[in-house]
């Protein structure tokens, strides 16, 4: 019976680190899940997240994403972290350009 209870407290503990939202400012979001992501036809990444992205002091693009701008300066290396972090179903933080419409990227960091 012990067992069985360190089982259920494992798979509910799991189930609410699924379910986690950012933290999110008007500048940045932490713990930041990333739920999808699609390349445009330009070359940007846009990315849905878990959590109240209506924080941000940004448009959001299609009022759901942050847009990775191709054009960014470190794109590739930005990219490569986002698509790590969600691959291994890992959070990121993320922080824009304030009041950026399509709620640019300015960096994007992996905590531990």
């Amino acid at each position: 019976m012990k067992g069985m209870c360190s089982l259920v407290l494992v798979l509910l503990a799991m189930s609410a680190m699924a379910t986690a939202a950012a933290d999110c400012s008007t500048w940045a979001c932490r713990d930041v899940k990333i739920k999808a992501s699609y390349g445009t036809s330009d070359g940007d990444t846009c990315v849905e997240a878990h959590g109240n992205m209506a924080l941000l002091g940004c448009t959001l693009a299609s009022n759901t994403y942050i847009t990775l701008r191709r054009s960014s300066l470190n794109y590739e290396e930005m990219y490569a972290i986002l698509l790590a972090r969600q691959m291994s179903d890992r959070t990121v933080g993320i922080r824009i350009i304030d009041q950026s419409v399509g709620c640019n990227v300015s960096c994007i960091y992996a905590p531990s």
